[in-house]
């Protein structure tokens, strides 16, 4: 939140389009991503939140490789080894505080007004599993958000990004408006 404030706010001085600011993660770095893609930044939780409350953090697009976006489902099946990192993170196992997985997950937040999200997700993935990710796009998809979930076949949690794929560049192009 602080870095896109900064960025927005500096965005002159940085040579780049302030309408134009996307978010990517992997892994943990993807739960982030995928948090600020949803916020809209007046959250109580981000009240002390530096930079200016009244710049957007609002994203363009979220790409989430391998991203924990639905804590619920991971905590409810409890079976990859995201749900020991998770309790860890947050002081809790589901079953203890189901509430502080739902407050911490992308998914809870979501609205039709948030960004377009890309998923990219192998369908070996035992650290987050790719049901969190489909759960997590369908969920938004039925909300009216738009959601592509590309799922690797045969790939696990360090799943490549296939930057190289025709309909990959013409999504990143799409969303931010080449």
């Amino acid at each position: 939140v602080c870095a896109v404030r900064h960025i927005r706010a500096n965005a002159e001085t940085y040579r780049i389009d302030p309408g134009r600011i996307a978010a990517f993660g992997y892994s943990a770095g993807a739960h982030l991503a995928g948090l600020l893609g949803v916020l809209e930044g007046d959250e109580p939780f981000l009240q002390e939140a530096c930079g200016d409350p009244t710049v957007s953090i609002g994203m363009t697009f979220v790409v989430s490789r391998s991203g924990p976006l639905d804590l619920s489902y991971i905590g409810i099946t409890g079976d990859s080894i995201a749900v020991d990192a998770v309790g860890q993170y947050l002081g809790a196992t589901y079953a203890e505080n189901p509430a502080r997985w739902d407050a911490a997950s992308p998914l809870t937040y979501i609205d039709p007004g948030d960004p377009p999200y890309l998923q990219v997700h192998g369908s070996l993935d035992r650290t987050v599993p790719v049901e969190s990710a489909i759960s997590f796009a369908e969920h938004f998809r039925a909300i009216g958000g738009e959601s592509t979930l590309m799922v690797v076949d045969g790939a696990a949690h360090d799943v490549p990004l296939p930057a190289d794929l025709p309909e990959l560049q013409e999504l990143i192009q799409r969303f931010l408006s080449f």
